[in-house]
């Protein structure tokens, strides 16, 4: 049976590697190593000096003898050169190791676990082998890499394995448990992750930041995704962000453009605009400024929507301040309640929170809201992807819906482990990563 290293980890990379050694200089895509190495297996990624990256794979393997020795032989992806004495680095792709083979033979291969940038490996990772036939067939040893003397950032584990008289039926199975948390001395300028929350009534911002903080003390895991959408009338949310103190992002929010047809005469500086007879206002909604014009007439700075009238023919558009439009023009509206691109700085303690209030939605139609929030430094945003972006729908027609949600948070700011109970929290949207709770698993090897 096959042996496999089930993997829990955040905020690190795991691989799984083995190596062999060119026995001669050969061209080709068959090769042969110095020796036999049974956790060389087919699917492997190969990589050598020289040939990084090339996108080798091992296509086949044979416990072959030549020269009176016992070897292994690879057949490769693609025909290569590599010269004797080559060391070879299989990477594993299936987190799958050889368990089986002759009586008493050995083989090894290694677990790389290393942080994420600013990130700290904590607590120490541990290997169990509580899901191995016998522990005895085993063999481990690890080093540590260390920055700032104390900080575990890289741990390398060599698994020798023996192959036994006596075989199991099951699959041996090695678990690896690789845990981080944030690196608040080696960090800065990082983003860990964001959240917009239905703001309860009577809350203010303090409040609502310092529970949000207290729950969850390793602020990379605070995003618990909702669909809620924003109920008709006018609603007001808070947007919180964590990171570093003083780091910084860039913050867009905005409704999807309307583009409504005007008449097929030009007018000079009207505050009331007719549209195409089946152009329909409806859609539109008080407060809507005019993004653009296809025809690229000049917006008038504060130019707003304040009416519509839908009631005879053609539609018509009230506007706060007179504007100039072109027959037959394409006239885009839509709502910015932040401007693209703009940037928002942290305070002192590693938080920015702003309320973003949705308007009314006094239209015939649902408006989508787009929140886009992007790097401002590049690779600031920790664990989630830039530009990160989500949405809300303001509804035409009211529903009914929960204001409240649940969530657990189990997590750790500091070096000691802390463990949180189910809090209550607003329904909210953000990004960063969120990790389920996992079991320890026995007789673990922890490398200490």
């Amino acid at each position: 049976m096959a042996g496999k290293i089930e993997i829990y980890k955040k905020g690190c990379n795991v691989t799984i590697t083995t190596s062999g050694t060119a026995l001669s200089t050969t061209t080709g895509t068959v090769h042969y190593m110095t020796v036999f190495n049974s956790q060389i297996r087919v699917g492997q990624v190969v990589n050598y000096s020289g040939a990084f990256g090339n996108g080798l794979t091992v296509t086949a393997v044979t416990d072959a003898s030549l020269n009176n020795n016992r070897r292994t032989k690879i057949t490769l992806s693609s025909s290569v050169t590599i010269s004797a004495n080559t060391v070879l680095t299989f990477t594993s792709l299936d987190n799958v190791f050889t368990n089986t083979g002759r009586v008493g033979s050995q083989s090894s291969f290694t677990i790389t676990i290393e942080r994420i940038v600013g990130k700290i490996l904590s607590p120490n990772p541990s290997l169990s082998f509580a899901g191995v036939y016998s522990i005895g067939d085993y063999k481990v040893t690890s080093v540590d890499t260390y920055e700032n003397t104390t900080e575990l950032i890289k741990r390398v584990y060599v698994v020798t394995h023996n192959v036994p008289l006596l075989k199991s039926n099951k699959d041996d199975v090695v678990y690896l448990k690789a845990n981080t948390i944030v690196d608040v001395t080696g960090t800065q300028d990082k983003i860990y992750g964001y959240e917009m929350l239905v703001n309860p009534p009577g809350q203010s911002i303090d409040d609502i930041t310092n529970n949000i903080a207290s729950a969850n003390k390793d602020l990379t895991s605070i995003s618990f995704p909702s669909k809620k959408s924003i109920n008709k009338k006018a609603e007001r949310r808070l947007l919180v962000v964590y990171g570093d103190p003083g780091a910084t992002f860039k913050l867009g929010i905005a409704s999807a453009s309307i583009a409504l047809q005007h008449e097929s005469s030009a007018v000079s500086t009207q505050t009331t605009i007719n549209l195409s007879g089946s152009a329909n206002a409806g859609v539109l909604s008080k407060g809507m400024s005019i993004l653009s014009f296809n025809g690229g007439t000049v917006v008038v700075a504060g130019v707003k929507v304040v009416s519509k009238s839908t009631s005879a023919t053609p539609d018509t558009v009230t506007l706060s301040v007179g504007q100039s439009v072109l027959a037959d023009d394409l006239i885009n509206f839509g709502y910015v309640l932040v401007p693209a691109n703009t940037i928002r700085t942290l305070n002192s303690s590693g938080i920015y929170a702003e309320y973003i209030n949705y308007p009314a939605n006094d239209s015939s139609a649902d408006i989508v809201f787009t929140t886009t929030i992007s790097e401002n430094i590049t690779d600031s945003f920790v664990e989630f992807s830039t530009p990160s972006v989500t949405t809300a729908t303001s509804l035409a027609t009211p529903r009914n819906q929960l204001l409240f949600g649940v969530y657990a948070a189990t997590s750790q700011r500091t070096r000691s482990k802390s463990s949180q109970s189910p809090v209550s929290s607003v329904i909210s949207v953000g990004g960063g990563r969120v990790v389920g709770g996992q079991a320890e698993a026995s007789a673990a090897f922890d490398g200490s």
